[in-house]
């Protein structure tokens, strides 16, 4: 993610930096101790690359203290680095909800409580509406919908709850399925609203997202 790759930027850019002290008793001035943001980094074999502390800002703003955990020394490293670690765990959390090529997308199945609508594309890659009537397609709408649904990532993340019913998930008020032609389907599930958001879930995963009804709408 964008967050990750500046994270592992800034972290490559420290080699350099300016020292300003190698007192221990001057790491809490700096807060380059408990109190400032201790960020690891490892590998995928959980060997530690990376182990240091962000403090805070320089007085000129444009510079912050970090220190190797494994060190005294104090450095000046370019940049407010606190906005780059301490992000919170919304943040480095996979915003992604679906990810596939709108292009092998064969069939769209719509349900809500007004109605139920099923498009299927024909022999010539033409969209045609089969329910709630026979028709062709309005092709617009449709590459709208499938351009939304393929690339779509969360607004926001709800909290954990083991009773999907909390977000009107058990039973959803609507039902958003795309098959694509490996034989796989993505389905949305669309629950309650809140503050603007719909909760909503993939029908393969226990994870809830929030959307804005504005982008569900559309």
């Amino acid at each position: 993610s964008e967050g990750v790759a500046q994270l592992l930027t800034k972290v490559a850019e420290l080699k350099n930096t300016q020292r300003v002290s190698n007192n221990p008793e001057k790491q809490a001035e700096f807060e380059v101790d408990s109190t400032g943001v201790e960020a690891k980094l490892m590998d995928v074999n959980d060997n530690v690359l990376a182990h240091l502390f962000v403090g805070k800002i320089t007085p000129g703003f444009l510079s912050s203290y970090v220190r190797a955990a494994d060190a005294n020394d104090v450095y000046v490293a370019q940049g407010n680095l606190q906005s780059v670690f301490n992000k919170g765990t919304r943040t480095w959390k996979d915003r992604t909800i679906f990810d596939f090529n709108k292009g092998i997308v064969t069939e769209l199945n719509i349900s809500s409580p007004e109605e139920m609508v099923e498009l299927r594309l024909d022999a010539n890659g033409t969209w045609q509406m089969l329910k709630p009537e026979a028709s062709a397609a309005n092709t617009t709408e449709v590459d709208n919908l499938l351009t939304t649904l393929s690339g779509l990532d969360t607004d926001d993340f709800a909290d954990a709850q083991d009773d999907l019913a909390e977000y009107g998930l058990d039973t959803p008020q609507s039902v958003i399925s795309a098959a694509l032609n490996d034989g796989t389907t993505a389905t949305l599930y669309i629950g309650n609203e809140a503050e603007g958001k719909l909760y909503v879930k993939r029908d393969d995963s226990n994870t809830v997202f929030r959307l804005f009804k504005s982008n569900v709408d559309r």
